[in-house]
């Protein structure tokens, strides 16, 4: 069968899961299929965690109200939701344990709300996966959104579940194998409303290889936690709702570690960083990333405050002397010290001026 007529076939039975909190408010959208005639439809698991209830739209437009879960596996990562409907187009189910490496498989789904959007590749490799069991890896592109429609094989039968993707590469896409569905299919229960479902109040999560992600309704990556090649250099970053990375906490291979936020352009203007000897420095940057103040520790502990020109070089600094008592240092371009105003052990408090050596030339009286 070629992919046009595989297409043509397949997409009256595919559905896009639109999901709601407590509220009536959109929480997540996903993908899904007609897996039986009398209203089973099959998703991925987390595109349906902390909905209270939910909706199946097909792509002739008409809408099923989900009457609830008739068999999940969290683990694996997909749902059968049963809604009301008879004689509905359904997608038939192939073996997946038949599939080999180099397979064509299509794919269909809604990538960020773009319905009926099919895409074409082969599976690129058949994996065991750590809590997850066997996965099938795929080259056809897939995107949030994508989650919960079916891999079809070269007959038009899903063997498969798109679930999850490896962001950090270029077509790493990971679907359930169809028949860990089938055994689901088989053993259906009592339906059970998603509002009924324990989530612990959780917010959609998906491991991936080396990360861990926490995504919002529309399936935009808000947290992440993800791990060096080496898989002991841990970073931490939060998004804003265009992606850009607005925090990170990061460790840096020598065992220091920085956290840097960051404005609406992704510029670095604040960061807080551990040096390998434990002292902390705190600095705040301009738009274009150049240290404009910090705040550190000299190795004897003493604290030192300094404000920086737009290159990054020192023009003034505050800090304590041996002796206790704060002094105010102004900089030239070089760095060296050309006016200070201190106290000294006598208790008074003078103005000096010095040259480009460093040498007092005036003191006030």
């Amino acid at each position: 069968m070629d992919t046009v007529e595989l297409v043509s076939k397949a997409k009256p039975a595919v559905v896009t899961v639109i999901c709601f909190n407590d509220k009536g408010e959109q929480t997540s959208q996903g993908s899904g299929f007609i897996v039986a005639p009398d209203g089973v439809v099959a998703t991925a698991w987390h595109v349906l965690v902390g909905a209270a209830r939910a909706q199946v739209r097909l792509s002739i437009g008409a809408c099923f109200e989900v009457e609830g879960l008739a068999g999940r596996d969290e683990a694996a990562d997909f749902a059968l939701l049963k809604v009301q409907g008879s004689e509905l187009p359904r997608i038939p189910l192939g073996d997946s344990d038949t599939v080999r490496q180099g397979d064509r498989v299509v794919t269909l789904g809604a990538p960020l709300g773009l319905e009926e959007t099919a895409s074409e590749g082969i599976v690129s490799a058949v994996r065991e996966w750590p809590q997850r069991g066997r996965v099938l890896q795929l080259t056809a592109p897939i995107s949030p959104g994508s989650n919960g429609g079916p891999v079809l094989n070269e007959q038009g039968e899903a063997v498969g579940i798109v679930s999850f993707l490896m962001w950090q590469g270029q077509n790493l896409n990971f679907a359930v194998p169809i028949n860990q569905v089938k055994a689901g299919l088989h053993g259906r229960t009592a339906t059970t409303r998603l509002a009924d479902v324990p989530t612990n109040g959780a917010v959609a999560q998906v491991v991936r290889a080396q990360r861990f992600e926490v995504v919002d309704a529309e399936g935009r990556v808000r947290v992440l936690l993800s791990m060096g090649p080496d898989g002991q250099v841990p970073s931490l970053t939060l998004h804003d709702e265009k992606g850009d990375i607005r925090a990170c906490l990061w460790t840096h291979p020598d065992g220091s570690t920085s956290l840097t936020l960051c404005d609406e352009k992704g510029a670095t203007r604040a960061s807080l960083s551990t040096h390998t000897d434990g002292s902390p420095i705190l600095m705040l940057h301009d738009e274009k990333g150049a240290t404009r103040a910090s705040l550190g520790t000299h190795p004897d502990g003493r604290p030192i405050l300094m404000l920086h020109d737009e290159k990054g070089e020192v023009r003034a600094s505050l800090w304590t002397p041996p002796h206790g008592s704060p002094s105010l240092s102004l900089h030239d371009t070089k760095g060296d010290i050309r006016a200070s105003l201190g106290t000294h052990p006598d208790g008074k408090t003078r103005l000096m001026l010095h040259d480009e050596k460093g040498e007092v030339i005036w003191m006030a009286p």
